[in-house]
């Protein structure tokens, strides 16, 4: 197994600064998802770690050894690609050994890891097939099987699952993380779906405008954001976030926004602002906005009541769509519940469960 250590990365285009400064360290045997909008940087930074583009300063090291003017194929990495990149003409047999032929690798041994990655990926009893006679599922599991075959130190993923459909798109997740389960491997995968990195990885590097944002597990992207563009990107559906100031009234710390004042339960809050007032953004996820049917929060003085603008059903659950004067809120409520636009709502807020960030900085603030 083989980590991968990134430092002080700058990259440009022309006169454009695509990688600022990036430093990174994957572990060995870690599953990293490097995760952003189009257009931050994540594909390019893959494509250093390959070698398939060039660094202007900073340094790549894999398995602990520089390779920063390591060819390619003397990396030890194998990289998955959005597109398959398969050969048309070739079976799926010829695609999984090309690579392997390259190298002069005895027929035996071809033959031995061809079907190692065939079974493991469940593809070999597609061996005699041309890719045009695939699924879009079957393709990317003969591109990842093309891969496998390497048996490299490092597996890159290019946004691998972007062309599938959302129910293979789901498949192909179980199958990626079976995989990485199974081989135990280094992989860092690119993807601009927040659902992807959450499900697959064992950390995520938030990535924005060639800079990352943050790197932690799932649960801290979604616990604990660093600043209010982490708090927006982790997290369906959205954070609310919203603009006001918290005063101490007596030995109470309120948030006030417009119409809305929600009485904190916080004492650090009351403590640090004494009997100051502090410009602040409240975020408040979805998930901790509940109607009646949810909450055993029995909470009247932080219980909003709202008009409500729409309904997204998702089965079981709905996320309701609300505004309270100027204020924008959405909210979780049972998809039983009986509503629809123009109908007041009482969503209770989970105050256990918000996120305070600086009004000039959007950097977090911890009370």
């Amino acid at each position: 197994m083989s980590g991968v250590t990134l430092k002080s990365i700058y990259k440009s285009f022309g006169a454009q600064t695509i990688l600022k400064n990036i430093s990174l360290e994957v572990n060995s045997g870690e599953f990293m998802v490097v995760v952003g909008p189009s257009g931050c940087g994540k594909s390019t930074l893959l494509r250093i770690i390959a070698g398939l583009e060039s660094i202007e300063n900073g340094d790549v090291y894999i398995d602990g050894h520089k390779k920063n003017k390591d060819d390619p194929s003397k990396r030890e990495v194998a990289m998955v690609f959005q597109n398959y990149a398969l050969y048309p003409t070739m079976t799926v047999y010829e695609n999984l050994a090309f690579s392997q032929r390259i190298r002069k690798r005895s027929k035996s041994e071809i033959q031995e890891r061809v079907m190692e990655s065939a079974k493991k990926l469940r593809i070999d009893d597609l061996l005699d097939r041309k890719p045009k006679e695939l699924s879009g599922g079957q393709r990317q599991r003969v591109a990842l099987g093309r891969a496998l075959v390497r048996k490299p130190k490092v597996f890159l993923f290019d946004e691998p699952l972007s062309n599938l459909d959302a129910k293979l798109r789901q498949e192909m997740r179980f199958e990626i993380k079976k995989l990485h389960s199974q081989l135990n491997t280094t992989m860092i995968y690119v993807t601009h779906d927040q659902t992807e990195a959450m499900t697959m990885a064992d950390r995520i590097c938030l990535m924005n405008d060639g800079v990352i944002e943050q790197v932690g597990t799932p649960q801290e992207m979604y616990n604990n954001p660093v600043n209010t563009y982490v708090s927006r990107f982790i997290g369906m559906p959205p954070i609310n976030l919203i603009e006001g100031e918290i005063n101490i009234e007596g030995d109470q710390a309120i948030f006030v926004s417009d119409e809305l004042k929600i009485f904190l339960k916080n004492e650090r809050i009351r403590e640090k602002l004494s009997r100051n007032s502090q410009k602040i953004i409240l975020g408040v996820r979805p998930q901790d906005l509940h109607d009646n049917y949810f909450s055993e929060i029995k909470d009247i003085k932080n219980t909003i009541t709202a008009t409500v603008d729409f309904v997204e059903n998702l089965g079981s659950t709905a996320i309701v769509h609300t505004h309270k004067g100027n204020t924008q809120i959405s909210g979780s409520i049972k998809s039983e519940t009986s509503i629809k636009p123009g109908d007041s709502i009482d969503l209770i807020i989970d105050v256990n469960s918000l996120h305070f960030f600086n009004q000039a900085t959007n950097e977090r603030v911890n009370f």
